[in-house]
Parts: structure tokens; C-alpha cells; sequence
């Protein structure tokens, strides 16, 4: 009998090689997203392992270019959590933040392995119509290359603007850092 051999797609042993090798951080504040927020984008998760972010500059460099902008100091020390269920990663979920006129939001991303946003939770946001699922269901699907021109909400565009471009940024760093870049 001839054995077929088993490859694993680069997104995948990226994803494996990150969570088998990367020490775990803690929070040094013992702050970050809610365990509410992570489970509410991966409900199927078992646990969340955390991650702290390490972009090469390669990888910081593709991330600017494809944002057409750099990265600000703070996401460069942010963390990832890597959702997991029966041993298996089930995506990426990062924290980004979204600089309202109303005030600061945090903005949490996940995307699956296949790269397309799974969920998007908003954290301390000054505006509770951005939160409800009615508008964060909006990027559900969407990958790093979509134009993120979902339909602003009604009441509040230029927040719901910003918000986009949070989620645009999350994805991408997402898709470059973790899944073995754009696709």
C-alpha cells in the first residue's frame, strides 16, 4: 500500500508553530479584553492562550504598506489571543483601539484559520450603538483585502468610520502576522 503524505498549509503550521513555541505573557497590568469579549467572537473556544506580538520588520513593514501607514508603539506591544478547542487553534483574535471624538474604544478582531472575520467586540465603548451585534455583525466574513465599507450607522458615521478602520487594521495585522500574509 502506498502511504499518501500529509502536508499542512502555511497559515496552519504558522498558526502551530506560534502557539507550540511562543512563551505565554500575562497581562502586566492584569488588564486586557474581558474573557466575555474573546468568547463572544470564538464561542466555540475551550481556552484562549495569550500572545504577545512580536512583528519582525519585515512583517511590520507589509503591515504598513498594506495600511498605508505604520503601526502606532502600542500595537506593536499588544497581544494576540489564540482561541483553541480539542488541542486545534481556531484563529487569531487581536486588540486594536479606535480613537473616537466621543473617547477611546477598544476594538477586539478575530479571524479564523481560512483568514475571514469570525466576530468584532467593542470594550469600554462610548457609543452603545457601535457595540450591538446589529453593526459588528456587519464585518462578519470579510478578509484582510475587503474594502470595509460596510454601511455606517445612521446616527453616528464617522464613529462607526473609525471603528471600520480598526477592524481593516486588525485584519490585516492578523492575515500578516499569523496566517502567512495576504490572500
Amino acid at each position: 500500500l502506498e502511504r499518501k503524505k500529509r502536508t499542512m498549509k502555511p497559515s496552519k503550521l504558522c498558526l502551530l508553530v506560534l502557539c507550540l513555541t511562543a512563551p505565554v505573557w500575562a497581562h502586566g497590568d492584569g488588564e486586557g479584553p474581558p474573557s466575555a469579549a474573546l468568547k463572544r467572537i470564538f464561542p466555540a473556544a475551550e481556552s484562549f492562550v495569550t500572545r504577545l506580538m512580536n512583528f519582525t520588520a519585515a512583517v511590520q513593514q507589509k503591515i504598513s504598506s498594506r495600511l498605508g501607514k505604520p503601526l502606532e508603539g502600542h500595537d506593536l506591544k499588544s497581544n494576540a489571543y489564540i482561541p483553541t478547542a480539542k488541542g486545534q487553534s481556531l484563529g487569531v483574535v487581536w486588540e486594536t483601539d479606535a480613537h473616537l471624538k466621543e473617547g477611546l474604544v477598544d476594538v477586539l478582531v478575530g479571524l479564523d484559520r481560512q483568514g475571514k472575520v469570525v466576530g468584532v467586540a467593542l470594550d469600554h465603548s462610548p457609543v452603545a450603538s457601535l457595540a450591538q451585534s446589529s453593526y459588528l455583525n456587519r464585518y462578519k466574513g470579510l478578509t484582510a483585502t475587503a474594502s470595509f465599507q460596510v454601511k455606517p450607522l445612521s446616527g453616528n458615521p464617522a464613529a462607526s468610520q473609525v471603528v471600520s478602520q480598526a477592524v481593516r487594521k486588525s485584519a490585516v495585522v492578523i492575515q500578516e502576522a499569523f496566517l502567512g500574509g495576504q490572500k
